[in-house]
């Protein structure tokens, strides 16, 4: 319920906390819209919007710090990195998604930048993410070294067995 007072007060376009007690009219508004105005105009001045097809020569190209590439994926691990990307380029040329259908110990199929097999997991699709993937390579590496890769054994590829 409200107090008589502030009843007479409300319907007098009075609001207690306002200066002066009075409801904030048109004039206050557009005050506050200039104000605006005036800020985000200096804040256009200051901080130039620069689209990355016009740069100047003061803007600094922040370099992309993901690891998305397969060379990157690949040095993330204790290996040596210039011959598991040879293995890797010579078993799928880098290709994430690449896949051969040959059989394997009862099953079918190797997947991905390493052309792991499909005995290495219950669902070999996973291989098909590069991540996964060279992941999954470096602890079969750490496990075996080479031996799984055929291309260490056939001679595409010197890995030292």
């Amino acid at each position: 319920m409200v107090a008589p007072n502030a009843a007479w007060r409300l319907s007098e376009g009075l609001v207690p906390g306002w200066q002066g007690e009075r409801r904030p009219g048109n004039e206050d508004k557009l005050r506050l819209i200039k104000c605006k105005i005036l800020f985000y105009s200096l804040l256009l001045f200051l901080f130039p919007v620069v689209s990355s097809s016009s740069m100047t020569a003061y803007d600094v190209e922040i370099p992309e710090t993901s690891c998305e590439s397969v060379k990157c994926l690949v040095s993330q691990y204790d290996w040596d990195t210039e011959l598991a990307l040879k293995v890797a380029q010579a078993e799928s040329n880098l290709q994430p998604d690449a896949y051969n259908p040959e059989a394997h110990r009862g099953c079918n199929g190797s997947y991905g930048v390493f052309q792991i097999s499909c005995v290495h997991d219950e669902n070999p699709s996973k291989f098909f993410d590069e991540e996964y993937n060279i992941k999954r390579a470096y602890e079969l590496y750490e496990l075996e070294g080479w031996i799984p890769w055929g291309v260490c054994h056939d001679g595409k590829v010197d890995c030292g067995l």
